[in-house]
């Protein structure tokens, strides 16, 4: 699979080869932790299925709150780092594979999240597969989370995707047509160390043009979580 650069799509070689600029990105986002103290009563107790688990930072956030909690991904690399951090975990375990077509029983999981995951998929009709595939799992009376990115806020800014809405407001408008309702809009911030930590990292990801607009060790992020109900 050929790697593209200066993205976190699917196939990006910052997600699949880059695998330290990655955790350096995931430890700084939502410093504050406000994703997580929203999802904590919602999987409490709960058997839980997480779409594009990454290298398990909401493993680490929230699996012993759970019943069980299951990680999936296309990246062997992020499976493989997942699984070395969780190796003492008897409550999480990791799956490597596309969240469109999952090794899972149907009506297996209470809650199913996926942060910024189904948006990174090529294509419409294989984001449509992978909701499809989500509403096989989960349970009846469960639901679904998405973790995405709303409009404005200086991440988008950077990233060129604010005034210029078009991109995200068409898949968040998609999200909305697959049945899903806007339920929670949150206000945090990246956090690192320094500003150069900060534009090293952006600039790995998305380019150095991208990292030479951030100013500061704090990148303001607005957050949208969707949900469906099965």
């Amino acid at each position: 699979m050929k790697k593209i650069k200066n993205s976190l799509i699917e196939n990006s070689n910052s997600y699949y080869d880059n695998s330290k600029i990655y955790e350096e990105f995931t430890k700084a986002e939502d410093f504050p932790n406000k994703i997580k103290k929203f999802l904590f009563p919602k999987v409490k107790g709960k058997v839980v299925v997480d779409f594009g688990c990454g290298n398990g930072k909401y493993a680490g956030l929230l699996s012993n709150k759970t019943q069980k909690y299951v990680g999936i991904d296309i990246s062997k690399e992020q499976i493989r780092i997942a699984k070395s951090k969780f190796k003492d975990n008897k409550n999480a375990g990791f799956i490597h594979s596309s969240v469109e077509k999952i090794n899972l029983p149907s009506n297996y999981a209470d809650v199913i999240i996926s942060s910024w995951a189904i948006s990174t998929i090529n294509g419409y009709s294989r984001k449509s597969k992978s909701i499809k595939e989500a509403l096989r799992v989960l349970k009846p009376k469960g639901i679904i989370f998405l973790i995405e990115n709303d409009i404005g806020g200086e991440f988008e800014i950077i990233r060129g995707r604010y005034p210029d809405i078009k991109r995200t407001k068409e898949y968040n408008g998609w999200v909305l047509k697959k049945g899903f309702e806007a339920e929670k809009r949150i206000k945090t911030y990246f956090r690192f160390s320094s500003n150069k930590q900060a534009r090293r990292v952006i600039g790995a990801i998305w380019g150095e043009r991208v990292g030479s607009l951030v100013k500061g060790k704090i990148i303001k992020h607005n957050v949208i979580i969707f949900s469906r109900k099965k």
